[in-house]
């Protein structure tokens, strides 16, 4: 685990490839397929950190977006957010992982397409369905990311949205507030 002493060697090293940028990217590209869960979460992570230097990844984060274990997805699909900003590569990745059934993954998700802005028009149909999420902050960021996609679909689809919601779904005779 994190508390064991590799797993404080473990993050001193995504720290130490973090802050080596570029060089580090391919080598943490390759630990997104070691064996172990958290390794793969954090070359994610680390990757996450690293950002728009990081672009050449989104595609082996795309594959990670998809991982068995909800703490590498939860975090690749953040980390697309922050690579990807640049390519409309992540899209239909992020479009998947807004139907996990982990909310964390769906809020990242919907929080990464929102720092992707235009790159984003492939997934407007998985952020249509944000907008009426469990989560607070999926229906958010999904509107937030409508809006930077900017196109008069995804206007329109925000637009619709506000004014049906307008009468909130969440009041009933037991709860009106």
């Amino acid at each position: 685990g994190l508390r064991s002493e590799s797993g404080y060697v473990r993050r001193n090293a995504a720290y130490g490839l973090t802050a080596m940028g570029s060089p580090a990217v391919q080598p943490l590209v390759d630990a997104l397929e070691d064996a172990r869960a958290e390794v793969r979460e954090m070359a994610a992570n680390a990757l996450l950190d690293i950002g728009l230097s990081a672009d050449s990844a989104v595609g082996a984060l795309c594959r990670s977006a998809a991982d068995p274990a909800v703490t590498v997805r939860r975090v690749a699909v953040e980390a697309i957010g922050t690579a990807g900003q640049r390519v409309s590569d992540g899209a239909v990745a992020l479009a998947s992982a807004m139907k996990d059934d982990d909310e964390w993954v769906r809020r990242n998700a919907a929080l990464a397409l929102a720092r992707l802005g235009p790159n984003a028009s492939g997934a407007m149909d998985a952020l249509r369905d944000g907008l009426n999420d469990t989560n607070r902050y999926v229906r958010s960021e999904s509107m937030t990311a409508l809006r930077r996609i900017g196109t008069s679909e995804s206007q329109e689809i925000a637009l619709d949205y506000l004014l049906t919601s307008r009468w909130c779904p969440l009041t009933t005779r037991e709860s009106t507030f």
